[in-house]
């Protein structure tokens, strides 16, 4: 099952061995940035206290950026927690990916 409802032509989606709670992105790297061109693999993993507080997202694929821990590919907390709401939903992280 293949989720894309946004239609993002940057984005696919689906859920990890049909696991509600794990998901898995590749996200394509943006125009005009150092990333275009690139392939990333991204895990969304949604928390028992989500949707109060924001999924936790970790690049699978190698990626050398300020905000993401070069050893284990975690997004750091302070990007996708500021400005998380109750409101948002999973695109808001796969956005905050490609935005960074």
């Amino acid at each position: 099952m293949q989720i894309n409802k946004a239609g993002f032509s940057w984005c696919t989606i689906e859920p990890v061995n049909d696991d509600i709670m794990n998901w898995r992105a590749e996200l394509q790297g943006p125009e005009a940035s150092p990333y275009v061109g690139g392939i990333f693999l991204v895990d969304f993993i949604f928390g028992t206290t989500y949707p109060f507080k924001a999924p936790s997202i970790r690049f699978m694929t190698k990626i050398y950026h300020p905000n993401v821990k070069k050893e284990s590919g975690e997004i750091c907390t302070d990007v996708i927690n500021e400005g998380w709401s109750p409101t948002l939903n999973g695109e808001s992280p796969a956005q905050a990916c490609r935005g960074l």
